[in-house]
């Protein structure tokens, strides 16, 4: 199992995320999703770089977007769900072993065009060589 199949797995297995938005996270920008159901939420890898300091860790960057179409407080209820299922949290299996972090609050944004609310946040997974 990958790294996001694992990310995506501990966030739709939390209780509280799924009596939110079951299995919507999506593991891809919203756009690339056909024909989404609100509110869901959706994360994509950006970067990384291995830490040249320790041998065998490294880290991986990555957005979560949450979306409502209702407003902000959704979202951040939902965000707030997230957050307690994954930061800070070791998370591993026969595969990989990481720990993953917020490393960038919640912006707040609103799509002009679809009029739906949604934030955006900066993630981190510390990867550690199984």
């Amino acid at each position: 199992m990958s790294v996001r199949s694992l990310i995506r797995k501990t966030v739709i297995e939390d209780a509280v995320v799924y009596g939110l938005i079951e299995d919507r996270f999506y593991p891809a920008q919203l756009a690339s999703v056909k024909s989404p159901k609100f509110p869901c939420a959706c994360f994509a890898f950006v970067g990384g770089n291995p830490d040249r300091d320790i041998p065998n860790f490294g880290f991986l960057t990555f957005n979560i977007w949450v979306w409502s179409s209702e407003n902000f407080e959704q979202a951040y209820e939902i965000y707030g769900a997230m957050k307690a299922s994954l930061n800070l949290k070791r998370l591993k299996n026969a595969e990989v072993s990481f720990v993953s972090n917020e490393v960038a609050k919640p912006i707040e944004n609103y799509d002009v065009v679809t009029g739906d609310y949604y934030l955006m946040a900066g993630w981190r997974v510390r990867e550690i060589e199984v």
